[in-house]
């Protein structure tokens, strides 16, 4: 269903696809996962997301759609997270969800709150920042 919905717009995984990037890096490959995200966001067929957020509150059915939607949206950068912990880039401590939502957060509030456009530099910016925040200072 997610795939009728929204077509073919599925690179790196954002909805419904298998893709992840592949810089080996953590930042590299969030960095082109938030700018595939913050591309994708302003493409026309987003504009239903927040018509979908708000009657998920209410609909069961839709409830279902938008949590499935929100799950497969959030697995490519869980994955990039989870690698990065596994080569050591990342501590384990690090809830890969709460990264995840730094990230995406304000994608999504200055694509449907501000209005403001989503460009390839403020992706990449709201990675660095969202990696500052968790990755400890070294001296």
């Amino acid at each position: 269903m997610l795939q009728f919905f929204f077509g073919n717009h599925t690179r790196f995984g954002f909805c419904c696809g298998k893709q992840f990037p592949g810089t080996h890096t953590l930042k590299g490959d969030l960095e082109a996962l938030a700018v595939g995200a913050a591309h994708r966001l302003e493409q026309p067929w987003a504009t239903v997301m927040p018509s979908i957020i708000d009657a998920a509150e209410r609909n069961e059915d839709l409830a279902i759609l938008q949590s499935q939607i929100h799950m497969q949206m959030r697995a490519p950068f869980v994955a990039v997270i989870e690698r990065a912990q596994d080569r050591g880039e990342l501590t384990r401590s690090q809830d890969a969800r709460e990264l995840v939502a730094s990230i995406m957060g304000p994608l999504f509030y200055r694509r449907f709150f501000s209005r403001e456009s989503l460009s390839e530099t403020f992706a990449k910016k709201v990675v660095g920042r969202a990696l500052r925040e968790t990755t400890p200072t070294r001296s």
